[in-house]
């Protein structure tokens, strides 16, 4: 069984992931077991119990605001060298920065959600 962590600080954004998954875990048959945690990881500690079960794990943490995903990625290599990480992020200009810091990501996804969010609040003024 294949245990999935989806973090994330924003309902929306929580909640559009969270179906996504749960029908692709549907569709694709895989044993599979979602948890959400509507909130924003703000410390290694939070994160310690979680840690030795996760084979996936999709961290969001807001740019300056410590640990960010690449210290947790860090810890979580520490725990599980095997991990499987992915990088969900508003911030596509990053992904170069995350390479650069030595961890390994199983991939990154663009959340595109937060600039259609923004630009939607401009237009309708």
């Amino acid at each position: 069984m294949v245990a999935i962590i989806l973090c994330d600080d924003d309902p929306f954004t929580l909640q559009l992931l969270s179906e996504l998954l749960e029908r692709a875990i549907r569709q694709s048959k895989a044993e599979a077991n979602l948890s959400v945690w509507p909130l924003l990881v703000r410390s290694r500690s939070s994160l310690s119990a979680a840690v030795e079960a996760i084979s996936i794990f999709s961290i969001m943490t807001w740019e300056g605001i410590p640990p960010n995903g690449v210290d947790l990625v860090r810890q979580i290599y520490h725990t599980d060298p095997g991990g499987k990480i992915g990088f969900v992020t508003g911030h596509g200009e990053k992904g170069m920065d995350i390479l650069r810091s030595g961890v390994r990501p199983f991939g990154f996804i663009e959340n595109v959600w937060i600039r259609m969010r923004w630009f939607g609040s401009i237009f309708d003024i």
